[in-house]
């Protein structure tokens, strides 16, 4: 078996990757809605604008797609890997792991019995393991050597997809 894949993270390690991830992301949702909100000079309305909510769904979809580290991961020393090569993890699964962030209550009480696999995990062909902390701005570095191919096209065609899907069902339900 891969060395990599016998490393599993610690449920509290884990719990606070999320936590933190939900954190970051929350702050790059608020950076969005302002920027949308100066732009667009919407700034007194408190209706929650379409465009910038998908593009924020769309980011956190794909937050593990460089490298299989979000900013947390990064921050506190745990990667998405391939759970059949122990390699990190491509886009595409990224992508494929993170479509269950709409139930992430239950992710986190799965996580509580099985730090290295939550349902996304099982879905995706993945899990987590301890890897190596890096710093925050290393995602920039990682990012600019970054080149796109058929699988990272498919990613963000697959992701427009689904925020559309979503936006729909979403618009569907609620009035």
């Amino acid at each position: 078996m891969n060395p990599a894949l016998e490393q599993k993270p610690s449920v509290g390690v884990r719990i606070g990757s999320m936590l933190l991830d939900h954190f970051f992301l929350g702050m790059s949702f608020g950076i969005i809605m302002m920027t949308y909100q100066t732009v667009t000079g919407s700034i007194t309305k408190f209706e929650l604008p379409v465009v910038p909510f998908y593009v924020f769904i769309a980011i956190y979809l794909n937050k593990d797609a460089i490298k299989g580290q979000s900013i947390a991961k990064r921050l506190l020393g745990l990667q998405i890997v391939d759970r059949k090569t122990g390699q990190p993890a491509k886009e595409f699964q990224c992508f494929l792991r993170n479509m269950t962030i709409p139930a992430w209550p239950v992710e986190a009480i799965v996580v509580l019995f099985s730090p290295a696999r939550r349902i996304g995990d099982l879905i995706a062909g993945t899990q987590t393991v301890v890897g190596i902390k890096r710093p925050l701005m290393s995602i920039f570095t990682d990012l600019r050597g970054q080149r796109p191919n058929r699988i990272t096209v498919l990613t963000l065609l697959t992701t427009f997809i689904y925020t559309v899907l979503l936006w729909m069902l979403m618009d569907n339900i609620l009035p």
